[in-house]
């Protein structure tokens, strides 16, 4: 790898002390070479003459650049110019943890954006979902947490200043990345952000500017006009989606989107669809809008998914494929039947089910009870945002029983655990990458 130092971007415009901790937050972990670039803001709040003795005490490190206070866009153009031809690394009043299990994240970063085909690299929670003012449930990456390269930059741009002051910008520009056909990839890091604006809270949160870029995107990329339907094939069987949903989703169109969906996995799934019968049955736990339940054409699939927008996603994908059988089931699902309440998160993926000690709220489902003594039980897909291990530990009985392929995403901690008891009940395991695993049967 050419070890190029990244510039890293952050506007400020009376940062006051939360600067300090982002500063610090870079200093003391970042270990791949950089340069921090701040863009200062007229500030009132003495940021401008702390940015001054950051960049005098750290000259090799930080350089400053006083500009008008013309918005959060301009600054980030004018931050992006300043960098040459430099990847840039945009953020904000975050405090970033760059070591986690001891990976440098700028390092993990350029890896992936020297893809061929990767247009932004983000950490998995630093996406967003857009208010319906933009596009309903279109996850983006912000600018707060936004890797970009150079050769992304040469082929698409830098942000559309149209959208200044900075309200819907980085929707614009991940917009962007999927319609030239490149991909986002995100790396398992963590970031704290949007602890105090960079701009005016009265000037971010105008809900004029919201309207009028929201009338300007939308006009912009044709999405004033009824939503754009399109067809998916993998492995020779076709579906028809919601565009925004599949975007959402990781998809671009015809290609698999973020680096999450393994094209293995949906190899494995579709191959195992094809040789359904009518009485054959998949079940999906963590549906979400549908990407994987809709694939079967013959057989019936129980698709399980808590959250409501992903929900009513689901409902929009089985309708826009009519002939197939999916039977939705608004639970989640568990190793007991707990109580349980939903924390909305940034985007789909981050929703949480969360143990509830009020009766009155939704009981979990536990397959080995709903599914005793169903035979014919071909696939069970379990992606269920943490409770992958919990959900496998309540469906043995149907396993044992059925023997059927299964593919599970969990975290890195519990991986050991779940090889293990896919291992105790005689299934090899193929095709495990990343924190997908795949359970094969042994005959």
């Amino acid at each position: 790898m050419n070890e190029k130092p990244v510039a890293i971007i952050i506007p400020c415009r009376n940062s006051g002390n939360s600067l300090s901790m982002t500063i610090n937050s870079i200093l003391q972990n970042f270990v791949y070479p950089y340069k921090i670039i701040l863009i200062e803001s007229e500030s009132n709040d003495g940021t401008a003459d702390y940015c001054d003795r950051l960049a005098n005490a750290h000259p090799d490190k930080i350089e400053v650049h006083h500009i008008k206070a013309e918005g959060t866009t301009l600054a980030i153009n004018y931050g992006i110019k300043c960098a040459g031809d430099m990847d840039v690394f945009l953020t904000q009043d975050d405090v970033i943890f760059h070591k986690f299990l001891g990976r440098d994240m700028l390092y993990e970063m350029v890896s992936y954006s020297e893809y061929p085909d990767c247009g932004i690299v983000t950490v998995r929670n630093g996406g967003g979902t857009s208010g319906e003012m933009y596009l309903d449930g279109f996850k983006w990456v912000g600018t707060w947490c936004m890797f970009i390269s150079r050769k992304t930059i040469n082929k698409i741009g830098m942000l559309d200043e149209c959208l200044n002051p900075g309200d819907g910008d980085d929707i614009d520009y991940t917009y962007n990345v999927f319609s030239n056909g490149l991909k986002v990839y995100e790396i398992d890091m963590f970031i704290e952000h949007h602890r105090k604006f960079n701009i005016d809270q009265h000037e971010h949160e105008s809900q004029k500017i919201k309207k009028r870029n929201s009338i300007y995107f939308k006009k912009k990329w044709g999405l004033d006009k009824p939503s754009v339907l399109v067809k998916l094939e993998i492995n020779g069987i076709t579906k028809t989606f919601d565009r925004f949903t599949l975007l959402d989703e990781g998809y671009q169109i015809d290609k698999l989107g973020y680096v999450h969906h393994d094209k293995e996995v949906f190899n494995m799934i579709t191959n195992v669809v094809k040789t359904f019968k009518n009485d054959d049955i998949m079940l999906d736990i963590g549906a979400g809008v549908g990407d994987t339940s809709v694939w079967h054409d013959k057989g019936t699939c129980f698709a399980f998914e808590p959250s409501p927008r992903c929900y009513k996603h689901l409902l929009t994908n089985m309708k826009l494929n009519p002939s197939i059988k999916v039977v939705p089931i608004h639970r989640a699902v568990f190793s007991s039947p707990v109580n349980y309440t939903i924390k909305q998160g940034d985007h789909y993926g981050l929703d949480e089910v969360l143990i509830s000690e009020d009766k009155s709220t939704p009981q979990a489902i536990v397959l080995d009870e709903m599914f005793k003594g169903v035979p014919n039980i071909k696939l069970i897909k379990i992606d269920a945002e943490g409770a992958d291990l919990e959900v496998l530990k309540g469906a043995i009985n149907i396993i044992k029983k059925n023997k059927p392929i299964v593919i599970i995403e969990t975290n890195h901690v519990e991986k050991a655990e779940v090889e293990k008891i896919l291992i105790d009940l005689n299934y090899s395991l193929i095709g495990s990458s990343g924190v997908n695993c795949i359970g094969v049967p042994i005959k």
